[in-house]
């Protein structure tokens, strides 16, 4: 009977080595907490983590942060069509201005956020672009460079511009 009971311990003390191996793998797993694409890994296997990871981003709802003069917010508002222009793209890429800061920068001016439209883009997380703030558009506009005006001014008559 003895033996019989040393082998009833021996196994009940492999379970317990068996579920505490269990639960040492399950405390090495990394699990994210949000869905994304990781852009920066700051781990190798078998190493010993401690602080930031991993960095995941989510790249296929791209912003853009930019700043707004105070002297040009108060014609803004959420919804305004924007133009994005990149390096990592040659094509005009459309967004809309999502959110403008409600208070001033130290500098006196206003952060805001452009989102991009479209999930292929062609945008690159990190790179620069440029983001025009379309206020407002005419349709059926004659324009005509400023370059090609020139000032003509005769004692005479008053100056006037001719095209």
């Amino acid at each position: 009977m003895d033996n019989t009971e040393t082998k009833l311990e021996q196994s009940q003390r492999e379970d317990d080595t068996l579920t505490n191996l269990r639960t040492a793998l399950e405390n090495c797993t990394l699990t994210a907490t949000m869905d994304g694409t990781i852009t920066a890994l700051d781990a190798t296997v078998g190493a010993v983590c401690s602080g930031t990871v991993a960095t995941i981003q989510d790249v296929d709802n791209l912003t853009v942060e930019v700043t707004i003069p105070a002297s040009s917010v108060g014609r803004l508002k959420t919804g305004l069509q924007c133009n994005i222009t990149s390096d990592a793209t040659d094509d005009t890429i459309t967004g809309t201005l999502t959110r403008i800061d409600p208070v001033a920068n130290d500098s006196g001016s206003f952060g805001a956020t452009v989102t991009v439209n479209g999930q292929d883009s062609g945008l690159l997380v990190g790179i620069p672009a440029k983001v025009e703030i379309v206020i407002s558009t005419k349709d059926n506009v004659f324009t005509v460079p400023r370059l090609s005006l020139i000032h003509i001014s005769e004692p005479t008559r008053p100056a006037q511009i001719s095209y």
